[in-house]
């Protein structure tokens, strides 16, 4: 991604995650189980997509998929170098107010003022980060539960291809929008894109916010180079260091791909914000609200098969997909703070 060099038969071990990447043998180890398990999900998702006798995703291979869906979002190093700075300026503020409440005043005094002057800084191990990523994720998978999933079969000489962070989540409803996150589990118009080979593409939608032909079916078949390639766009967007492809004839085609985007793509990195102009559950917050999300990447994408009404920024007001599925996480989120 750096220079659009392409590397011939790179060798897979070490592509995106570095050795000890997760702080420990034990933890790599547990994680390559975990993966193997929903390698269960994919499997079953591909036969699907090709096979025109299979039958239809049990639930639990609907429920491996997902977890791997969940589970390669949130173990790569791009989730660590979206959330690093924005995650350690917050922790920082919630130290800052904690040492408001010591009773030793005049050493608080001080302590805030070293804050204030930009000389305190506080940074987590990146091993611990991404293993937090990763547990959080695993207790967010009912989410995505209620999005509809579509299985998309390129028919064009145009493969997919896949960053060292494939999982993609987007939001062309919400696209307007830009002074909040919009790529939250629940949020209204959500999409996920997940390739799972060169030739079929996982797509997790709102179908209550998108039409098309797509809808209502399990497969869909692209016939259009152009929605290859607009896909394929959002893995270069969504990258930090390579993007793969299988076949080396497809090099001219993917370096093409990268030189019309590489002007455009910015690093993607979560904001953090102090004082937004946003009301909690239909009320203005009481004090000073602290926000962090992660914006969208730089594209604005366009598919043939996907129809599309986008909100302005100024009518959006956000409500759950499902109220019942926010009700249960927030349940859940409870019970494991106060466990904590």
């Amino acid at each position: 991604m750096r220079d659009g060099r392409t590397i011939l038969r790179a060798p897979i071990k070490g592509q995106c995650a570095k050795k000890n990447f997760y702080g420990s043998k034990e933890l790599e180890s547990l994680f390559s189980q975990i993966e193997s398990r929903h390698s269960e999900g994919i499997y079953a998702a591909l036969d699907v997509a090709n096979n025109l006798e299979s039958e239809d995703l049990s639930a639990k291979e609907i429920a491996d998929f997902l977890g791997a869906v969940m589970f390669q979002r949130s173990r790569t190093a791009l989730e660590i170098a979206k959330s690093k700075s924005a995650h350690e300026k917050m922790a920082l503020q919630m130290f800052r107010h904690h040492i408001k409440c010591s009773k030793n005043i005049d050493r608080a005094v001080e302590m805030i003022s070293h804050i204030d002057a930009g000389n305190v800084t506080l940074t987590e191990n990146p091993a611990t980060t991404v293993c937090r990523s990763i547990c959080t994720a695993f207790d967010l998978i009912l989410g995505i539960t209620d999005l509809n999933l579509c299985l998309l079969r390129n028919r064009t000489d145009y493969p997919f291809i896949f960053s060292d962070a494939p999982v993609v989540f987007y939001n062309s409803y919400c696209g307007n929008v830009r002074n909040r996150g919009v790529l939250g589990l629940q949020c209204p118009g959500l999409q996920i894109f997940f390739p799972l080979d060169s030739w079929t593409l996982a797509l997790l939608i709102d179908s209550e916010k998108y039409d098309g032909p797509f809808r209502g079916f399990l497969q869909h078949d692209l016939y259009n180079r152009s929605d290859v390639s607009q896909i394929n766009a959002l893995q270069l967007h969504h990258s930090l260091n390579a993007v793969y492809f299988g076949n080396p004839q497809h090099e001219q085609y993917v370096f093409e791909l990268w030189n019309a985007h590489r002007h455009s793509i910015r690093s993607i990195r979560d904001q953090y914000v102090i004082g937004p102009d946003l009301w909690v559950d239909g009320k203005p917050p009481e004090g000073e609200l602290h926000q962090i999300f992660e914006p969208q990447i730089n594209f604005d994408m366009s598919l043939s098969f996907i129809e599309c009404n986008p909100i302005s920024q100024q009518d959006y007001v956000y409500s759950p997909r499902s109220p019942e599925i926010r009700e249960e996480l927030m349940q859940r989120e409870t019970q494991r703070n106060f466990h904590e």
